[in-house]
């Protein structure tokens, strides 16, 4: 989990907070930074821990809201994340997905991390995001969003920013936070290998929440 989703997390809220310090600046004393994480799986489960630890003074100042793309991950947002939620479920129209996500946000928001990263989403989120608003979406997806997308952000005066998965050094920093305990990963449950099976069934039923681990013995172990 740690290098992989985990450090491109990180280097997510790593980008985003020069973005936020801009926000608060122009906002004043007591202006408040308005952020949509989009998804609950194991990305935002983890920028949302990744951010309280780096941003622990500015929490009551940088307002963070999740949308929800599953039916499961509105009760993972509340029980892990604690944080404001609006589910995007795709049987509604656009419009009115739009005028949730504003409402629960209390207006348009100043930065969205966009984990999901497919047209739907970035549209949506594009409609949400307050002139002059910063997206962030993985560089393995960004190529051709930010194409189709940049000629609509710049009307606005969006930015479209990509983000790498991180550096050696986050690793090793990451690692060492979540060893000491001053970081908490996400809920994730260790399988034996030989119950594969059984862990496919009950993600594919929503039994589990986060993660489920394989775990193979050594050859030690084996023997």
């Amino acid at each position: 989990m740690l290098p992989s989703g985990a450090l491109w997390a990180m280097n997510t809220v790593f980008s985003a907070h020069k973005h936020v310090e801009k926000v608060l600046a122009e906002k004043g004393e007591t202006g408040q930074c308005k952020l949509l994480l989009v998804g609950t799986g194991g990305l935002a489960l983890w920028a949302m821990r990744i951010a309280r630890f780096y941003w622990p003074e500015k929490r009551e100042r940088i307002i963070i809201n999740v949308a929800c793309l599953r039916d499961e991950g509105i009760s993972i947002a509340h029980e892990y994340l604690k944080v404001n939620v609006v589910q995007w479920n795709e049987d509604l129209y656009e419009e009115q997905l739009v005028e949730r996500t504003k409402d629960a946000c209390g207006g348009y928001v100043d930065i969205v991390i966009d984990f999901s990263a497919t047209s739907r989403s970035i549209r949506r989120a594009l409609k949400c995001l307050a002139p002059a608003g910063v997206l962030l979406l993985s560089s393995e997806h960004s190529e051709g969003l930010i194409s189709r997308f940049g000629p609509v952000a710049e009307k606005e005066n969006h930015q479209l920013i990509p983000i790498e998965f991180g550096t050696l050094n986050q690793l090793r920093n990451l690692v060492h936070l979540v060893s000491t305990g001053e970081i908490e990963p996400p809920p994730h449950t260790i399988f034996s290998a030989d119950q594969a099976n059984e862990a496919i069934a009950k993600i594919g039923r929503g039994i589990i929440p986060g993660r489920a681990i394989l775990e193979f013995p050594d050859e030690e172990s084996e023997e």
